[in-house]
């Protein structure tokens, strides 16, 4: 790919200034099928951007599935009802009277009750082994457990906890967006007739901002801008992997390591996980990574005459599991290490009040020369991180 850098003259491009088909044709200009899929797809936020830099809040969801043990190696035997273990972050979600179903993906799942919970040596007690007539296990370290409900005797009720959902804010910046316009003419009269009526030379230079935007929206990376640095957003890649809160401490992030090939298997895994906890809608993948999924589906697809005359089953553009369907959006920006499930009422693009996208004059340089740009300040906004998305990375 070649360019003109810095001012366009006008001996550099003769045909696109004075074919009138090129301008005639200037208007179609588009990108291609596969670009800027996802920047299309999502909206504004209801309250627009005003500050360079901003906060986004997102209230917690108490998962109702997770594991049991401490994560290194330690389960639980089949007659043991004090001191089980469990990590820090599943200590937080228990009190007394949680009724959880230990292995509830088998054909033999165990329920117990909680009767008492210790939060420093994260482990918990539980009235029996089996309760409700369920069979006693030894289970793994990292067995899931489902929570299905409380369950609790009139005198333990005091010793109840109360939960309160908690905000993790994240901290997010504007960026500024700069396309710049220049052009000069050896006859002023040819420069009078052609500034600011030269369609071509706009057109594509709004299509390399748009083409940016795009690559931004998924892979933008948060940088706070200073006098010798510039700022820059954090795209959904980044918003949906960094667990880094806007004070300190961390923030909950949903993420799977599927350390190795993509497959319809890890797919159902991945949604099974962020549909316990919230209500995606889309599917974010690279070609590549659809056209895995594509097979699963040739099977089943039953043509009509005219539709037999056509050839390649890979147009599915929605994928169905547990009663919920997902759009496969297919997105050139979209690399093939990663997959993201999301829920797109929880992601917006939006642009700075008073700065948004805008073709701009630059003072004149001189009768025969004039500057024009593209620019605006540009943000990103991923709410739900944690509980509305699930990122799956590490495929190869």
């Amino acid at each position: 790919m070649a360019f003109d850098i810095g001012t366009h003259t006008q001996y550099d491009d003769p045909t696109s200034i004075l074919n009138p088909e090129i301008l005639g044709v200037a208007k179609a200009i588009n990108l291609g099928k596969l670009d800027a899929v996802i920047y299309n797809r999502i909206g504004a936020p209801q309250a627009p951007v005003d500050q360079e830099m901003f906060r986004i809040a997102t209230r917690s969801k108490g998962g109702i599935t997770g594991t049991i043990g401490d994560g290194g190696g330690n389960g639980w035997n089949n007659s043991a009802t004090t001191g089980l273990k469990m990590t820090a972050a599943q200590i937080n979600a228990m009190t007394v009277g949680t009724v959880l179903s230990i292995g509830y993906t088998g054909a033999t799942p165990e329920t117990v009750v909680v009767s008492s919970v210790d939060r420093s040596g994260n482990t918990i007690s539980v009235q029996s082994r089996g309760a409700g007539g369920t069979t006693p296990g030894t289970w793994a370290d990292a067995t899931v457990f489902l929570k299905i409900g409380h369950a609790i005797n009139d005198l333990d009720a005091p010793n109840v906890e109360a939960f309160q959902e908690q905000t993790a804010d994240y901290e997010n910046y504007c960026q500024l967006f700069y396309e710049m316009i220049d052009e000069t003419y050896t006859d002023e009269v040819e420069a009078r007739k052609y500034f600011d009526k030269n369609p071509v030379i706009q057109q594509e230079a709004l299509l390399r901002v748009y083409r940016s935007l795009a690559y931004t929206t998924i892979w933008g990376n948060k940088q706070k801008g200073t006098k010798t640095a510039s700022p820059m957003t954090a795209g959904l890649l980044t918003q949906l992997s960094d667990s880094t809160a806007a004070f300190s401490g961390t923030r909950p992030v949903l993420r799977t390591n599927v350390n190795g090939h993509f497959s319809e298997a890890v797919l159902k895994t991945a949604l099974d996980t962020v549909l316990a906890l919230g209500t995606p809608n889309a599917i974010y993948m690279s070609l590549n990574n659809a056209k895995i999924l594509f097979p699963t589906t040739e099977k089943f697809i039953i043509m009509t005459p005219d539709q037999s005359q056509k050839a390649g089953t890979d147009n599915v553009k929605q994928y169905e599991y547990r009663n919920q369907v997902f759009d496969i959006v297919i997105d050139a920006a979209m690399p093939d290490s990663r997959v993201c499930v999301v829920n797109e009422s929880k992601i917006f693009r939006t642009w700075k009040v008073n700065d948004i996208l805008r073709f701009v004059p630059e003072p004149p340089i001189s009768s025969r020369r004039r500057k024009y740009s593209y620019q605006g300040k540009y943000a990103m906004i991923v709410t739900g991180v944690g509980y509305e998305h699930i990122d799956l990375y590490g495929i190869n």
